[in-house]
């Protein structure tokens, strides 16, 4: 499974976890996302989700962290990217599970996500963030 994350430094504990386990990971900040996509910066880029670390907007304020109306944005101008914008191997970027991890102690329940273009999770650890990223991808 190889993703595209905005997480980490490389030397974190959930980069470490997918590592270990075969993925490719490839760090990428969510605000360059969707350009880099648009204009295929990345010609060898490959991937089967997008995964983003993100904590609800009640948060904010804290730097370095992703919020969630950030993550929901980005969500929709993935879903809005026109057919071209593809990896070489034909899939449309437009298509490849989106996925919103948010920390296990915010419970999904009190998150406004109505328009997130994705799947929303909580996760309690780098163990438990990929086994639910690897079962959306095998859906």
């Amino acid at each position: 499974m190889n993703i595209i994350t905005n997480g980490g430094s490389g030397d974190d504990a959930w980069t470490k976890e997918f590592r270990r386990r075969g993925s490719g990971v490839v760090l990428i900040p969510l605000e360059s996302l969707i350009e880099r996509l648009r204009r295929a910066l990345d010609q060898n880029l490959l991937a089967d989700a997008i995964v983003v670390f993100a904590i609800p907007d009640l948060s904010a304020g804290l730097p370095g962290i992703t919020l969630l109306s950030t993550a929901v944005k980005v969500s929709e101008e993935l879903r809005e990217l026109p057919d071209c914008c593809a990896m070489t191997d034909g899939r449309k970027w437009k298509s490849i599970p989106f996925i919103v991890l948010i920390p296990h102690y915010f419970l999904l329940d009190d998150v406004p996500v109505e328009s997130l273009r994705g799947t929303l999770l909580n996760h309690s650890g780098p163990e438990d963030a990929f086994l639910k990223v690897s079962e959306v991808v095998s859906e």
